[in-house]
């Protein structure tokens, strides 16, 4: 993912959340609202609650 612009990942009927169009990586809730995204090359990035990166 490209730094400074936004994406929008859209949530599917089966769970889980789609990338948007050419990435890839996987965004992942917890329980406790925490959100991890887990970009195609490995990178790793989280946050707790709702709050922005």
């Amino acid at each position: 993912m490209s730094a400074d612009l936004e994406y929008t990942w859209t949530k599917k009927s089966t769970g889980g959340y789609a990338a948007p169009g050419n990435e890839d990586g996987i965004l992942a809730l917890d329980t406790g609202g925490k959100v991890t995204l887990t970009e195609g090359r490995g990178a790793c990035r989280g946050r707790g609650g709702s709050a922005g990166w």
